[in-house]
Formats: structure tokens, C-alpha cells, sequence
């Protein structure tokens, strides 16, 4: 097994963190002025998914998908 590229650390924090703050602002969400939570999610989820696309184009995975 290789070592870890450092994208996917930090595509992870950034995935998790977008979840972990849709929930606090699911449990927070008081009415219509309470939408920044939401945003904030959005926007950690999204640079998730493009650090991943950045990664996997200019590091493409190496061998079989499931290390067969």
C-alpha cells in the first residue's frame, strides 16, 4: 500500500467538517435568517469535491481500483 496523498486528508476534513456543520445547522435553524449554516456547508462539501477532481486529475489513482 502507498502512502496517502495529502488531497485526500484534507478532501476528508473538508467532507466531514460540511457535514458536521449541516447538522449543527439543522439542530440550530431557528427560521428563514438562519441560512449562512447552510451556505458554509455547501461551500465545504464543494471544495471537497473539486480538491478531489483537482487530485485525481493531476494524480491519477495507480493500479486496480480495489487493490486486487
Amino acid at each position: 500500500m502507498g502512502a496517502v496523498h495529502w488531497s485526500t486528508i484534507v478532501g476528508a476534513v473538508l467532507f466531514w467538517a460540511s457535514m458536521i456543520v449541516l447538522i449543527v445547522g439543522i439542530y440550530q435553524y431557528d427560521g428563514p435568517g438562519d441560512w449562512p449554516w447552510f451556505v458554509v456547508s455547501a461551500v465545504l462539501l464543494a471544495s471537497a469535491y473539486a480538491l478531489r477532481a483537482w487530485a485525481r486529475r493531476y494524480n491519477p489513482p495507480s493500479g486496480p481500483p480495489f487493490g486486487g
